[in-house]
């Protein structure tokens, strides 16, 4: 599926707030373009993906300070959100049947169950040249989709 360059980009600081930000910032593009029906979904997995990625190097900078990156671009079947870490590492394969006293790993299996696909890309800050990747998830668009 292609994805183009016609999306909407954001950078966070990479805090104890960004996953509260990122939040709110995919709900109010859903609810902009039609697709209420989408943000409980779509808040649920980008609060996984920015946590974890608070767990990574950032691979972005604002002003001197980390900064976790989060994108949204609308492909012809679904809509891809996705968030930028200086890990270039892929994320591990989530377990089938996660530990019910693990204190992680949970994040990814419903990244998993929820999201039409999921998967992670390499990236690169382009200012900078560090490594890093992107981490995405898809959910589906409708035919009433602006």
């Amino acid at each position: 599926m292609e994805f183009g360059d016609d999306g909407v980009r954001t950078l966070f600081v990479k805090d104890a707030t960004a996953p509260g930000e990122a939040r709110t910032w995919v709900a109010a593009y859903f609810l902009a373009h039609g697709r209420a029906d989408v943000i409980p979904d779509a808040r649920i997995l980008v609060s996984e993906l920015v946590t974890n990625a608070l767990r990574e190097e950032a691979l972005f900078e604002v002003n001197g300070g980390a900064a976790i990156g989060l994108t949204i671009t609308r492909g012809p079947l679904a809509y891809r959100v996705g968030v930028y870490d200086g890990n270039p590492d892929p994320p591990p394969a989530p377990p089938e049947f996660p530990a019910l006293d693990a204190e992680a790993g949970r994040g990814l299996v419903l990244v998993a169950a929820i999201a039409t696909q999921w998967g992670s890309t390499p990236a690169t800050d382009p200012a900078t040249g560090r490594q890093g990747k992107y981490v995405w998830f898809e959910l589906p668009r409708t035919a009433s989709d602006e």
